[in-house]
């Protein structure tokens, strides 16, 4: 592996970064800006892995395909607020088809009271599957709202609240 790393105070005493970390497997990259104090983040990231089966072991499943993953963390260190887009292409997960790939997310207040959005949606040959949904989450439940669940033949929308205190 390879790590180039920069941090670089400016005259405004921000910091910028940008730092570059490659491996057989991936390349990862971070930029963007580090508040004085260190309490807010404006970072953008993205990975580039040109073959998926290194991750495999990780994921519990043989895959196959390439993807890329990009996004941003921004606002209080303390509970940031990220986005992220993976994009695949040509990705098998256990032998199964699964196409192009795309999935996105939006979380708010990730440390605190986690809130946002997510999608996936994938092209194997027996047509396009999508699933989105609005998320919500407290200290005992998770709440789902808006959850669209779409695939050749049918769909379902709905919502649902999961415990999370046993």
């Amino acid at each position: 592996a390879r790590l180039l790393a920069r941090i670089e105070t400016r005259a405004d005493s921000s910091h910028r970064v940008d730092t570059t970390l490659q491996t057989a497997a991936a390349q990862l990259k971070i930029d963007g800006t580090i508040a004085p104090a260190f309490d807010t983040l404006d970072l953008n990231y993205s990975a580039e892995m040109p073959r998926l089966a290194p991750f495999g072991a990780v994921a519990g499943n043989e895959l196959s395909g390439s993807a890329t993953l990009s996004g941003k963390v921004s606002g209080p260190v303390a509970s940031p607020t990220v986005t992220a887009l993976l994009e695949g292409r040509e990705v098998a997960a256990a032998g199964q088809p699964l196409g192009a790939v795309r999935g996105e997310l939006r979380a708010a207040d990730v440390a605190t009271a986690a809130k946002g959005n997510l999608s996936f949606r994938a092209s194997p040959p027996q047509g396009a599957v999508q699933i989105a949904t609005d998320f919500a989450m407290s200290d005992n439940a998770l709440r789902l709202t808006g959850t669209r669940v779409g695939a050749p033949g049918g769909s379902i929308d709905g919502q649902m609240t999961v415990p999370l205190d046993g």
